[in-house]
């Protein structure tokens, strides 16, 4: 397959030390300044998949406090939305709100678990374009299972499955989002692999303070160790690095902030319509509409849910959401660039025709 070329192809540019990778590894989270260059490994991405951005390009610049002090809430009404058209502005926010919480749970499906006896294993030799068509290829829809319950002692042992598990959660959320239904194929594929990773940290992050666990969630009942992990494997400090960056800045936000479901599930969906590279004008344009309409629905949501909230507190939490979503961003770009390691070289067999189209492809 051309994929199994090209993956072949990119082992030349990652056969460094795994001592140098790690120490490569350890620059890259350390750094301020995001114009330095990541090293060989920014070799098997395009210029169209760059791991690191300035900070213009973040999430923060898009979302204008100044401007929404001196806007009217009840704008919203005039967006075009159906649910507020029908039900009103105050009834329509807290539908769509539940609406998503609902999707959220079903794709979780802790209360109702279903088996496919064929697809008892997770599966990586499918193409995104047939996993986003039928996610049940990737994985069985076994309950996520978020409670904590078994201490990841080898991540290697589980990293597939549970990277299959969490991928057909999100594959099975982007389905639901009728929005993206006027995308072609093509953009909407590579949207599914520009949010593929912001978005599950997004969830694992939020699992972790819903579920009160003291440690990183994984699916699957996994939960990362407290103490650091005595192995000679070298990737152990990046994993090691990435869940505290994510314990610091992203669950203690959502504890600090004591964010609610309905809340969580339309941040989500701004930072599935913040686009970071080009789709085409036409597309951009929508793309700016919808992260418009959900960021004013998650101010109307913040505002009416929260009681006695003066217009500047709300503006501070919409603000801190969107702190939040700046640092998630920034991670991500760590996990991005750990899962194109692992994917190049197959550690833990998971070199794949999906990881492949997920964290390596250039073009669609």
């Amino acid at each position: 397959m051309i994929w199994e070329a090209e993956l072949r192809k990119t082992q030349a540019v990652t056969s460094c030390k795994d001592e140098s990778k790690v120490k490569k590894m350890r620059i890259l989270c350390n750094r301020r300044d995001g114009r330095r260059k990541v090293g060989k490994l920014r070799d098997l991405k395009g210029p169209e998949r760059l791991l690191v951005k300035t900070e213009e390009n973040s999430v923060i610049p898009y979302f204008d406090c100044d401007d929404i002090r001196c806007s009217q809430f009840g704008n919203i009404s005039h967006m075009g939305i159906p649910f507020i058209e029908r039900f009103g502005v105050a009834e329509g926010v807290t539908y769509i709100a539940r609406m998503y919480v609902n999707l959220e749970r079903s794709c979780d499906n802790d209360a109702f678990a279903t088996s496919v006896a064929e697809r008892h294993f997770p599966s990586l030799n499918v193409s995104l374009r047939k996993a986003v068509q039928n996610p049940l290829l990737v994985s069985e829809r076994t309950p996520v299972g978020w409670q904590a319950s078994k201490p990841l002692d080898d991540p290697k042992s589980t990293v597939k499955l549970s990277y299959c598990r969490l991928v057909l959660h999100y594959l099975e959320w982007l389905a639901a989002v009728e929005e993206l239904a006027t995308l072609d194929e093509k953009r909407r594929l590579k949207l599914a692999s520009m949010h593929v990773i912001p978005l599950l940290l997004l969830t694992i992050s939020f699992n972790t303070f819903k579920h009160k666990s003291a440690r990183l969630l994984l699916c699957n009942g996994f939960f990362f160790l407290q103490e650091k992990q005595q192995s000679s494997d070298k990737h152990c400090d990046v994993i090691e690095m990435i869940v505290n960056e994510l314990e610091k800045n992203i669950v203690n936000k959502f504890r600090e902030l004591d964010v609610c479901e309905e809340e969580y599930v339309l941040l989500k969906l701004v930072l599935l319509f913040t686009h970071k590279e080009s789709l085409g004008e036409e597309s951009n344009e929508l793309m700016i509409r919808l992260r418009d309409k959900y960021v004013q629905i998650l101010l109307q949501y913040v505002k009416q849910s929260q009681k006695d909230c003066s217009v500047e507190k709300t503006i501070n939490r919409m603000s801190s959401f969107f702190e939040l979503l700046s640092s998630l961003n920034k991670i991500s770009e760590m996990v991005e660039l750990c899962l194109v390691h692992i994917v190049a070289l197959d550690i833990a067999g998971m070199r794949g025709e999906l990881t492949f189209d997920l964290h390596l492809r250039e073009h669609w």
